[in-house]
């Protein structure tokens, strides 16, 4: 329940012009399909107490393993920079005088004072965070909605249409997929008795919800940027500040202050996003070689922030380019 899938959701027409229905039905058939490895994976967690990489060797052997740890490391500090400019957007669209470097370095601290302290302040953290986020995706609904501005875009139709599906499709599954490299991480201290079946669903369930109300929330809100042929305050947002602008745009008009005040907190719920990657970026490099594993988990922790932020600044003014092209990578 976080803001980095509302803007997946902006995507299907700020990159692909799908309608809203063609958008809809893509958001909802790439995720029931992009999850099920997710909640397969978690299943392992219990039953054999190990996380996933050390998991994966029984597929691709001692050495093979290492090759996927590297992709895994590569993922977790892609995805933390990605979400960290959608965080960063918010920040600069409640205070303009906020670059974007200086908001992707607040997310990553916060970030970092999370993961330092292992798996039980995680999990903590994890168990509530969402509960702010969700009521302030509420309010955007209700105020949303109050305002008018939704527009039914037709879909399209022909060869165009279908790449542009698929593409969308692609950039869907990614990013319903990406926790499959870590998937047992969080299933390990379940009870080795506990059923397959519940840990599956319960995954399942718990990442279905959130993907589909999130991204099609953001697929309802792009559909406004049509609005007198695109000059609207929607599009001048997005145009703008990305993610942050056109929630500026719902909010700010309606909400003043308070709508501020939102956009604040869903940019803090990046946090909650990039906790999982940052804790599962140090256990993966464990599995490189003996000498990984004599580092504390923190240094790698410490280091993978460094480089995320130094990858997600310079990303930071062309984000629609950078998360397109990570999506379709991780796809």
């Amino acid at each position: 329940m976080v803001v980095s899938s509302f803007a997946i959701g902006l995507l299907g027409k700020g990159i692909f012009f799908l309608g809203f229905a063609d958008a809809i039905l893509v958001v909802l058939f790439f995720n029931l399909i992009g999850i099920l490895p997710v909640a397969f994976f978690s299943t392992f967690g219990p039953r054999f107490g190990l996380r996933q990489m050390v998991l994966s060797r029984f597929w691709f052997g001692w050495w093979g393993v290492k090759l996927i740890a590297v992709f895994n490391v590569l993922a977790c500090v892609g995805w933390s920079s990605v979400n960290s400019i959608v965080g960063a957007q918010l920040i600069h669209a409640v205070n303009p005088n906020v670059s974007g470097a200086v908001g992707i370095v607040i997310i990553a601290i916060g970030t970092l004072l999370v993961t330092i302290f292992g798996y039980k302040v995680v999990h903590s953290y994890e168990a509530v965070s969402w509960i702010p986020t969700f009521i302030i995706f509420l309010i955007v609904i209700g105020t949303f909605a109050h305002t008018g501005d939704f527009q039914n875009i037709p879909m399209g139709v022909g060869k165009s249409e279908l790449g542009s599906v698929l593409s969308f499709g692609s950039v869907i599954f990614g990013y319903a997929t990406g926790w499959t490299s870590y998937a047992a991480d969080y299933t390990v201290y379940q009870p080795s008795t506990k059923s397959r079946t519940k840990v599956f669903w319960a995954t399942w369930l718990g990442l279905i919800f959130p993907l589909l109300f999130t991204e099609m929330l953001g697929v309802a809100v792009m559909t406004a940027t049509d609005i007198n042929g695109g000059d609207n305050i929607y599009t001048d947002g997005f145009n703008s500040a990305g993610t942050g602008g056109i929630l500026g745009a719902v909010l700010f008009p309606h909400l003043g202050g308070f709508g501020k005040f939102c956009l604040i907190i869903l940019a803090l719920s990046i946090v909650a996003n990039n906790v999982p990657n940052l804790y599962s970026v140090a256990l993966t490099m464990q599995v490189l070689g003996r000498w990984t594993q004599r580092v504390p988990r923190f240094v790698w922790t410490f280091i993978a922030t460094c480089v995320y932020i130094a990858i997600a600044i310079p990303g930071y003014s062309n984000f629609v380019t950078v998360l397109d092209n990570f999506m379709n990578f991780i796809g």
